[in-house]
């Protein structure tokens, strides 16, 4: 009982922490500016730029974050691998969009944030996915000098994520336990805490680009805020997994 009791608080401090983006998330839309609203209509912004990409990238980073806790608390594991994709890819096509700003935008990115306001029904992400991956393998690799090997570990965690959309059989399969599928949320401790690591992950990874969104803003207390934020959150027990009396 312990163990259930223990890997539950720290789904608990998650969310705590997820408060934290959310908030940070409130501050963002303050300088961004808020869209035209209207109860009978979408929401739009009168002059849709690519700051308001980044912006709605970070919405829907916290959403999902705070999606993903909510599901985990109630055993719905595969869900919160599906949401997880989703949260890789915002966190890519923000560093993407910062790419194209900070140097001569290629194609596929003026494409991509030309068309992002686009509502005719219309996909723009098609041929997208490889240069996100390259944007990202930059990144990490400016910081070890090692692009490529960085943009194919981008790659492989695509790909990983990518099982969960599709419904491929190995995620499928750890919906079994015993004789039947436990569509109803599962109670197992190892998965459980398996892909509570995983949130912690994306949690930690979501302090990284918002310090980096906040000091692009200017927003320079913000960013240090945040940044002390993350700090804590790796003394977590819900980040480093450290036991208290579960072992």
């Amino acid at each position: 009982m312990n163990n259930q009791i223990d890997e539950m608080r720290r789904v608990n401090e998650l969310g705590e922490y997820i408060s934290l983006l959310e908030q940070a998330t409130s501050y963002f839309q303050k300088i961004i500016g808020y869209p035209d609203f209207t109860p009978d209509a979408p929401a739009r912004y009168k002059s849709p730029n690519p700051r308001v990409i980044q912006f709605l990238l970070c919405v829907r980073i916290t959403s999902g974050l705070r999606a993903a806790q909510i599901l985990i608390s109630r055993g719905h594991i595969i869900e919160v691998g599906v949401l997880l994709r989703t949260i890789d890819d915002f966190i890519g096509d923000i560093r993407f969009v910062k790419d194209a700003m900070d140097t001569t935008p290629n194609a596929v990115q003026r494409k991509f944030i030309d068309g992002y306001f686009i509502t005719d029904g219309t996909s723009q992400h098609v041929g997208r996915k490889q240069k996100v991956q390259a944007s990202e393998g930059r990144f990490y690799g400016d910081l070890n000098n090692n692009p490529h090997h960085f943009t194919e570990s981008v790659r492989a965690i695509d790909s990983m994520w990518d099982m969960y959309v599709h419904g491929d059989y190995e995620p499928v399969m750890e919906l079994c336990e015993g004789n039947g599928f436990y569509t109803s949320g599962t109670q197992n401790l190892y998965r459980l805490r398996n892909y509570r690591k995983n949130i912690a992950i994306y949690v930690h990874r979501s302090f990284n680009i918002f310090f980096e969104f906040s000091y692009d803003l200017e927003l320079l207390q913000l960013a240090e805020e945040l940044a002390i934020h993350r700090s804590e959150f790796e003394k977590t027990d819900a980040y480093t997994d450290s036991p208290s009396n579960d072992e």
